[in-house]
């Protein structure tokens, strides 16, 4: 199973088993990490409007389908497409810094101690 990294504090970016990932657009990269972070498939038409919205609509699906060709960069394998729905597949292992963060954050207000106090617990985390 590929393990996949979204960096989005700092430049965003993409690794694949540790080495960075070159995709062909900064809109590929956009479009990982929306599909990322909401964590659903989408409608192919949904996110042609959201990407693409001065494109017209052929040349738009072209840019949606090109942005994880093999041909185009290194993201091959990462998105699912069913019908006019996509994904990210299932059998990667993605994982996002923000969720991780977030994770790190909620950890530190389960403490019950006021929010502006930190305990050593905390900063570990």
């Amino acid at each position: 199973m590929p393990h996949v990294v979204l960096l989005l504090f700092g430049p965003p970016r993409i690794e694949r088993d540790g080495e960075p990932l070159e995709l062909d657009t900064r809109k590929a990269i956009a479009l990982a990490s929306y599909l990322a972070i909401t964590g659903e498939n989408h409608t192919r038409d949904a996110l042609v409007s959201l990407f693409w919205p001065l494109s017209d609509q052929t040349r738009a699906e072209q840019l949606c389908a090109d942005a994880f060709h093999p041909e185009k960069g290194s993201g091959e394998g990462m998105l699912e497409v069913e019908g006019e729905h996509l994904a990210l597949r299932p059998n990667v292992d993605f994982r996002v810094d923000v969720d991780q963060f977030l994770n790190l954050q909620a950890k530190c207000q389960t403490h019950g101690h006021p929010a502006h106090e930190v305990c050593p617990a905390c900063l570990s985390h």
